[in-house]
């Protein structure tokens, strides 16, 4: 997700902290937090009633959450991600 992030020229910020939760991108531009959710853990029913804590407090604080699934990842090449993402970004932003 990094390197089709890159190629996307969009500006992201890797691993960052809110309150107890940390996410894997953040946009601060486009308001948005991109989870890449690998199916070994996001599956457990554990770790997905966190997920939706951390995701509620996201979306209190005015960020729309995007999640790609670890096959979606693996399934699309870099430069297919780059414009999914892309795209999504130029919907939320218009920029």
């Amino acid at each position: 997700m990094e390197r089709a992030l890159d190629l996307a020229g969009i500006k992201f910020e890797r691993e960052v902290k809110f309150k107890r939760f940390h996410v894997d991108f953040l946009l601060e531009h486009a308001k948005s937090i991109i989870e890449c959710d690998g199916e070994y853990w996001h599956l457990k029913p554990k770790i997905q009633e966190r997920d939706k804590r951390k995701e509620k407090l996201l979306s209190r604080m005015g960020y729309r959450v995007l999640r790609f699934s670890g096959k979606t990842i693996n399934k699309f090449s870099d430069d297919v991600l780059a414009t999914m993402v892309g795209e999504i970004v130029y919907q939320q932003t218009g920029c």
